[in-house]
């Protein structure tokens, strides 16, 4: 299915509004405070249901949340099933997934084609640049893939 003009601008312009996803509050912290003296506008919340509701109210501010970073596990709604209602409702949204799971055959059934990026945690500020960049690389060039 195409995208509407408004999504493709939204795919291609440069990630400003980040939603950190993640049951932990100490790694929500850490990432919200590295990525806000990047400059990002960061949203964050505790499971995949407050995910929801933060992403429904910045689209309807006008201020649409561009990338989700979100935990795999969590309690009441997990990021699998976030991500899945993610794509289904706001494809245009890039969401790159983490989990703790140091069990690599665990993790690789985690993953999703879906998913943007995936990323073992614990992770190095510096790695997560490295996942925005390529996410915003795919992102300029997904207009390309859709005309």
């Amino acid at each position: 299915m195409p995208l509407e003009e408004n999504e493709k601008t939204f795919m291609t312009e440069d990630i400003q509004r980040i939603l950190i996803v993640d049951d932990e509050p100490e790694f929500v912290k850490t990432i919200y405070r590295h990525l806000r003296r990047e400059g990002f506008a960061l949203y964050s919340a505790n499971d995949g249901k407050m995910a929801k509701e933060e992403i429904q109210n910045a689209f309807a501010q006008g201020l649409p949340i561009q990338l989700v970073i979100t935990d795999v596990l969590m309690p009441r709604l997990d990021g699998i099933e976030l991500l899945t209602w993610i794509k289904q409702i706001h494809p245009e949204i890039s969401v790159i997934a983490v989990s703790g799971f140091a069990d690599t055959l665990l993790a690789g059934k985690l993953i999703r084609p879906e998913m943007d990026e995936y990323c073992q945690k614990p992770f190095t500020p510096q790695e997560m640049m490295l996942l925005l960049e390529r996410v915003q690389e795919k992102r300029r060039n997904h207009e390309f893939d859709h005309e």
